[in-house]
């Protein structure tokens, strides 16, 4: 009913903020302070920051959809605040952190300006969300285009930006070849930042001016579009073999071969439509920002998830040591696959002559997505029926295997 256009916004921000934004924030605490050679500080706010975005994640989709309840407005407003101090706690760790850096490793251009993203995302969310509840007449749904602002900055400036600095790093390494350098770093990092930068401009623009802003946007998505194209060429894991990964982890190269492809095609397909808008002087179809946006949700940010999850994480690593098969992963990979390509197919169909089909192929692919968390969040939730415990090395029982 009235309510599904306020859920169809809380789906959008738990997916990116949620699933890949707490995935981000663990990752950011593991690797900045080792290509900064840093140590994370200020450290007394790690644990704090990761609690105050959760708060405000949970509480959130309630406030919203029933904000003509009593009650729900100052809930919104709060879980707004409480985001907004997660992030802007985040940002100081990271930023503080490279701060004290002993080496300029390229890819923590990647990881300031992510974090300063974030911190920019989460203080126009905190004001148009108190805007929202302090709305007497308003229905429960942000403004499209401050959603699509905020949504876009979430998507390439916070998830995509973090990911580039860990892939650009790992990956290259996996497949045995030198890590890309500045020359070829710096020009990714500016068409990203440079094309966010004009996008959320345009939206601004639009949201406070009286101009259109359709070339200034679509400018903004073709740049965008052209780092993630290059980017996934940039990470080696278009071609090759991961030789560098041991038997037992090869199945994770399924994962990191899978995020570059869908990288390269969601980057092709949003500087096509981009540059096809910017012909026409007309803003790019909502349609096919759907389409790009799930490329990247599915298939770019889940992948990454999982494979570098299940690659690094102690559970993870404790299945291995004790000998236990990963070849469950193969079906993770399948189902995430075949959930992106449904989800991007359901996207491209026309949303009135095919309004059946559209709906029926994204529910199917969301129910294949999962499917797939599902399958591989299980090691997580029983880890220790299938898994030896790992003793740091110098332990008495370090090299006894039989206990449980």
């Amino acid at each position: 009913g009235a309510r599904w256009p306020a859920l169809a916004q809380a789906h959008g921000h738990l997916q990116i903020v949620g699933w890949s934004g707490l995935f981000v924030f663990g990752m950011a605490y593991r690797l900045v302070p080792r290509v900064a050679s840093a140590e994370l500080r200020p450290r007394q706010l790690v644990l704090p920051s990761g609690a105050l975005l959760a708060t405000g994640l949970a509480i959130r989709p309630f406030a919203q959809t029933w904000l003509d309840r009593p009650g729900m407005p100052f809930l919104l407003s709060f879980s707004a605040v409480m985001e907004l101090l997660g992030g802007l706690m985040f940002a100081t760790i990271v930023l503080a952190t490279l701060s004290g850096r002993r080496r300029n490793a390229p890819s923590i251009v990647f990881f300031a300006s992510g974090a300063a993203w974030f911190a920019f995302a989460q203080t126009l969310q905190c004001v148009w969300l108190i805007d929202l509840a302090l709305s007497e007449d308003a229905a429960p749904v942000l403004d499209l285009l401050r959603d699509d602002a905020l949504v876009t900055l979430y998507f390439w400036g916070f998830a995509l930006t973090f990911i580039f600095g860990v892939a650009l790093r790992a990956m290259p390494t996996f497949y045995a070849r030198e890590m890309p350098g500045w020359r070829g770093v710096l020009p990714l990092w500016l068409s990203l930042n440079i094309g966010l930068a004009l996008f959320v401009a345009a939206r601004l623009w639009q949201t406070y001016g009286d101009g259109d802003g359709y070339r200034l946007a679509n400018t903004g998505l073709a740049l965008v579009g052209v780092a993630m194209a290059a980017g996934a060429w940039l990470t080696g894991g278009l071609r090759g073999v991961a030789s560098r990964l041991r038997p037992s982890s090869q199945v994770n190269a399924l994962f990191l071969r899978a995020m570059a492809i869908w990288l390269l095609v969601g980057g092709i397909y949003l500087g096509y439509v981009a540059v096809r808008a910017l012909q026409d002087n007309r803003p790019v179809a909502f349609d096919d920002v759907d389409a790009v946006r799930h490329i990247v949700a599915l298939g770019v940010i889940t992948m990454m998830i999982v494979g570098m999850a299940s690659l690094i994480t102690p559970v993870m690593a404790a299945r291995r040591f004790g000998g236990v098969a990963a070849t469950w992963l193969v079906w993770v990979a399948l189902l995430l696959n075949l959930a992106t390509i449904l989800r991007l197919t359901g996207a491209l169909l026309d949303p009135v002559e095919r309004y059946d089909e559209r709906h029926w192929l994204m529910a199917t692919a969301g129910i294949l997505a999962m499917a797939a968390i599902a399958l591989f969040a299980r090691p997580f939730v029983l880890p220790s029926r299938t898994a030896v415990t790992v003793l740091p090395i110098g332990h008495p029982d370090a090299g006894d295997h039989t206990h449980p």
